[in-house]
This record gives structure tokens, sequence and C-alpha cells, in this order.
């Protein structure tokens, strides 16, 4: 490891120097005022940095709670990896030294990628995977569906989701805080949420809308009225919809997808294997 290249972390009294190298990340400036006054000081939240007398590389991991095989496991989440050389030596010093500090602090650490290569080699394997319905408006079948709310309750948004978790591997478990990140979170990234109700919550989605399309980023559904409901009222709006599921969901008899692609893989890597075994075996 080259001795001039330190990993520290990223605290309140040097959050200036993060603060303009995140300058560089091209994000918007509503995310950008999002994270340092309000995530950044999330108490489950690291911020790490790789760097010599000024920052080459930042990352985050977030401690949560995953749902998988009918258990709820604490793990550390990494992400929002970034550097600003394409020599990817700088990504592999910080990285290595995160799994360092992984390694006593969490039983599990996670990482949503698609670079096979370059985790496999850290120890990572596939856990699950999203992929990626494409509809069209011309080929769904549905044509009677109840109305949709622009509002939302978070208590309703915490029940829903309780429910739906449960069914499926890969969720995080989320607290009530958790929501109020989300919606402030949604507000930041310029995205929006619908909820769906008969006499109680029946689901959720979160999408973006596109020139040509709506992409579905999160689509938590009690049942399949709910989804269809939430998916007709969107396609009001485009005629094209992009729903991103995990790859538990079988959605295949209910629609008639232009196309289903796997998007994205959620990479796990056991610490302490011997524990994991005595914890869960």
């Amino acid at each position: 490891m080259n001795q001039e290249l330190k990993v520290n972390l990223i605290l309140s009294n040097r959050l200036d120097k993060l603060k303009d190298f995140w300058l560089k990340r091209n994000l918007s400036k509503e995310y950008y005022d999002y994270f340092f006054e309000k995530l950044f000081n999330d108490e489950r939240l690291t911020t790490y940095v790789l760097e010599n007398d000024e920052i080459l590389a930042s990352a985050l991991v977030f401690c949560h709670m995953y749902h998988f095989f009918n258990h709820n496991i604490g793990l550390g989440l990494i992400s929002d990896i970034y550097t600003t050389s394409s020599d990817d030596n700088e990504r592999k010093v910080l990285i290595h030294e995160i799994l360092k500090d992984q390694e006593f602090q969490n039983l599990i650490t996670v990482v949503e990628s698609n670079d096979l290569d370059f985790w496999g080699k850290l120890g990572f394997e596939v856990l699950a995977s999203r992929k990626t319905y494409y509809l069209k408006k011309e080929d769904f079948k549905y044509r009677n569906f109840g109305k949709v709310k622009q509002s939302c309750k978070l208590d309703d948004l915490e029940k829903i989701y309780a429910y739906f978790y449960r069914r499926f591997a890969g969720f995080n478990y989320r607290f009530h805080n958790d929501f109020v990140l989300l919606i402030n979170n949604l507000q930041a990234k310029g995205k929006k949420l619908i909820t769906y109700y008969e006499k109680d919550i029946k689901g959720y989605m979160i999408y973006q809308v596109f020139d040509k399309h709506i992409l579905i980023e999160e689509a938590i559904y009690k049942d399949l009225k709910s989804l269809v409901s939430m998916l007709g009222n969107l396609f009001a709006i485009k005629d094209e919809l992009q729903l991103q599921v995990s790859s538990f969901e079988r959605l295949d008899h209910f629609f008639k997808p232009d196309k289903t692609e796997e998007t994205m893989k959620i990479l796990a890597r056991i610490n302490d294997l011997d524990l994991f075994n005595e914890l869960y075996n």
C-alpha cells in the first residue's frame, strides 16, 4: 500500500474538505444540501476518504438491518463510492481499508454493484439481484383500477412496507426515522411518490419522470390489484414504464413486458464465517 495514501474518517470538524471534494460529483444542489445538512449526521453513517494532501476518493458505509431468508441481519452497506481518477488503485486502497474496519463492526458487508470481478476478488458473492420490467401502455391489459394519491402518512408507509418486505429477501428493515429520511431524499433528488388506498393503505411507488418513460425505483404493494392500480395511473402520464423489482418477485405471468433484464446485483461478504454459522445455521 502506498504510504503517502491514508484512509480516514470524515468528522464534522473536517466537513468543509469533503464538501469541496463532493462539488466535483455533479450532484444536484438539493441532494448536496440534503446530505450535508441532514444525512451526514445520522449516527449509522460513516464517511471514509482516501487522501494525501487532498481527498482523492470517498465512500459511505451505512449500518442497516436487512431481511434475508427469514432473518433480520445487521450489516454494513457500502455506497456512494467516488474517485476523481481513472486509476482503479485508489478505489482498491479505499475499499480494502473499509473492509478491514468492517471485520470488527459488522458480521456482513453488502454492496449493490454489477462489477463481479472487482468485488469477487474481495470475497463478495451474489446474494440477490434486482430486475427491470420494461412495460408499454399498449400491452397493459388491465383497465379497471382505483385512484392514487400524491400524499401519504408516514405511519401508513411503515405499515405496508412492514407487510411487504418480509415476503422477499434483499429488503432493508426500516425504522420510523428511515421513512423521514426517505421523504427528504425524494425531495432532494426530484423523485415522486404515489400511494394507493382502499379502506387502508395497499401500496406505494417511488418514481422519476423522464422525457419518454417513468422509472419506478420502488414498488411496495399488498396484492396484484394494488400494483396494477398504481401502474395504470402512471400510464396516464407516460406510455412506457420501467419497473424495478427484486429477483424474487415473479410478475412475468401478470404482464407481457417488452423486455426484462437484470439491472443490479446485491453482493455480500461474510466477515466472520464461524460466528455467522453459529447464529444462523
